[in-house]
């Protein structure tokens, strides 16, 4: 008999078949409006689902050096974790308006062009949720669970890859000078990522860190839009 999967990845399993069929409406509509930038973007989210979805679906099945770590899934508590994860964003945010924690601040890239168009759809509602669940979910799983890795070694190697992904969406996207755009979005996701498997690891859960990144992106999406206004 196959053993129940937990309620808290069930759940999670749920999140990450509707972000599939939302993604699909998203390259189906919005493409027409914002054309191939869009649409290979598109394309990258199905593939980072794509990845992520075989490890949710048989976590139990893959060899794990720490046999008692489980994934990260939707607790019954989600909407604790979900403001707890806003509550980090709000400090963070503070925090790099305050010396001698200001340079935080220098190095977030330009963000008004992700103010306006269907690119928003992404930035506030695709983006924090696919992306925690392919980094923050998957492979920081991977790391720490399947391969043994301890955090402080887990934690940089995952958001080495979690801000390789941001430079090539900043520097595609936005209209800064390359070399602040690639350097602004590499520091920032990396620091930012570090902070949300900080907090996916102390609640133990994945909800957590979608409320960081969302705050993260609706305080960028916040300033691009005041700028415009």
């Amino acid at each position: 008999m196959a053993k129940e999967i937990p309620k808290e990845r069930s759940r999670l399993i749920k999140i990450t078949l509707v972000s599939f069929l939302l993604l699909g409406f998203f390259l189906i509509v919005l493409t027409v409006e914002k054309g191939q930038i869009t649409f290979t973007t598109g394309l990258i989210y199905i593939a980072l689902i794509l990845l992520t979805l075989p490890v949710i679906l048989f976590w139990e099945k893959i060899p794990k050096k720490r046999k008692n770590f489980q994934l990260y899934g939707i607790q019954d508590d989600w909407f604790l974790d979900l403001m707890v994860g806003l509550a980090v964003a709000g400090g963070f945010l503070v925090v790099r308006n305050i010396l001698p924690f200001s340079f935080l601040g220098w190095v977030i890239p330009d963000t008004t062009p992700l103010a306006t168009g269907p690119q928003v759809a992404t930035v506030l509602g695709i983006a924090p949720i696919v992306e925690e669940l392919f980094f923050r979910v998957m492979f920081f799983a991977v790391l720490y669970g399947v391969l043994g890795l301890p955090f402080w070694i887990a934690s940089p190697i995952n958001n080495i890859g979690f801000s390789s992904y941001h430079v090539i969406a900043y520097a595609n996207e936005l209209a800064l000078d390359p070399i602040i755009s690639v350097s602004g979005a590499f520091i920032t996701a990396g620091l930012a990522g570090m902070v949300m498997d900080g907090v996916n690891y102390w609640r133990g859960s994945a909800t957590t860190s979608w409320g960081t990144h969302f705050g993260f992106k609706f305080s960028s999406w916040l300033s691009g839009a005041l700028t415009l206004g």
